[in-house]
């Protein structure tokens, strides 16, 4: 949430932009505050964080696949608006996160496995794993 929000403030500005290491910076520390652990969201230079993993995001439908700047898509916007809460994205990206993905992959890659039929969502198939795991061993 906190990057997604980084990137609002950001919007329009190239992805390897030096502005957003500072709001990165504070998404980091926070989040290592609360988990633990030593993660590293505010790199720089040319393996900034989104340069080097903006499919990601891309691949939750939250930046434009498209555009080279710092771009959201209107389900980007209304999260880092807080028009939709965590639990509401968390629940529409288990609901429509799907392989092949048509976010990030290529046309004819999108092609192949519609010509075989093939669709899956992921995470609601560990959803539903674990579910019927709790059903039969608890």
């Amino acid at each position: 949430m906190g990057i997604v929000r980084a990137i609002y403030k950001h919007q329009g500005k190239p992805k390897s932009t030096t502005d957003i290491h500072e709001d990165l910076r504070k998404v980091e520390l926070e989040t290592n505050q609360l988990t633990g652990e030593a993660i590293t969201l505010a790199r720089e230079g040319k393996r900034n964080l989104f340069r080097n993993s903006d499919r990601y995001w891309k691949a939750l439908g939250l930046l434009e696949p498209k555009s080279r700047k710092f771009q959201l898509t209107s389900f980007g916007n209304k999260l880092a608006e807080g028009k939709i809460t965590q639990n509401e994205f968390a629940i529409s990206v288990i609901k429509t996160l799907s392989l092949p993905n048509e976010h990030i992959e290529p046309k004819n890659e999108i092609e192949t496995w519609e010509s075989n039929k093939l669709r899956i969502k992921p995470l609601e198939l560990i959803l539903q794993i674990i579910k019927a795991l709790l059903r039969k061993f608890w």
